[in-house]
């Protein structure tokens, strides 16, 4: 049986032997580097040991191109250090839904509609990019108006919700003033409603509110008080 002893500089010795029934190995040195270090305190460290092709264990870490296995006892992996793609794999059971985004609309500019066929509010419009086609889509508005009456005769007004620009309507809601027994000709009022829908696509559109006059000679009046009202419509994209 073959041994290799090295020999300290001033005594002792440090001796490689195989066991008495060893099979073929080979010890293959890397051309540079330090294999196997001791700190002050006789630790005694490795700076890399690669384990077939695939595995290197160093600097802190493992690395390897393929990790097969139970990864149960993986309980706590950092974001920042998870970094690639997956493209198969993962099954989501809930609670990743929510506010994709929100976009809005916002005006204090006063105006007066009289029509009996239904009037887009302009700067009420608000556009929005679904991300995603099964997403829903929740629109709102919330605006402060006044309805002036025609002499006796209650002032009443509808108001509707549109994506395509008034060739349909989401929903159309009614609202009417009441005077009981007093003889002011107008009521102010905070008008409110709301639409839900799949977005169906992911194509930008736009939505609207529409105004029209239910009863001859009333008068719908958008922020009225000297422009210190505000009216806002909102879209938000909601994932399931």
């Amino acid at each position: 049986m073959s041994k290799i002893r090295l020999h300290g500089s001033s005594s002792g010795y440090t001796e490689i032997a195989p066991v008495a029934a060893s099979g073929n190995n080979t010890l293959t040195l890397p051309d540079d580097g330090t294999i196997i270090s001791k700190d002050s305190n006789g630790a005694v460290g490795v700076t890399s040991i690669t384990v077939g092709t695939g595995v290197t264990i160093g600097d802190g870490r493992v690395t390897c191109s393929t990790l097969h296995g139970s990864a149960a006892s993986l309980t706590s992996i950092p974001a920042a250090n998870i970094v690639g793609v997956c493209t198969a794999g993962l099954t989501r059971t809930g609670g990743f839904g929510g506010v994709k985004q929100i976009a809005y609309s916002q005006t204090k500019s006063n105006t007066t509609l009289t029509s009996s066929s239904y009037t887009n509010i302009s700067s009420l419009q608000v556009t929005i990019t679904p991300t995603s086609s099964s997403n829903l889509l929740y629109f709102q508005y919330a605006l402060q108006a006044r309805i002036y009456r025609n002499g006796s005769n209650d002032g009443k007004a509808w108001i509707a919700i549109s994506d395509d620009a008034g060739s349909s309507y989401l929903a159309e809601n009614y609202h009417r003033t009441y005077d009981y027994g007093g003889s002011g000709s107008l009521i102010d009022i905070g008008v409110s409603g709301y639409a839900i829908k799949t977005a169906g696509s992911t194509s930008a559109r736009t939505y609207y509110i529409y105004v029209k006059i239910a009863t001859d000679g009333a008068v719908f009046e958008l922020n009225p008080a000297n422009n210190q009202n505000n009216s806002v419509c909102t879209v938000m994209e909601i994932e399931p």
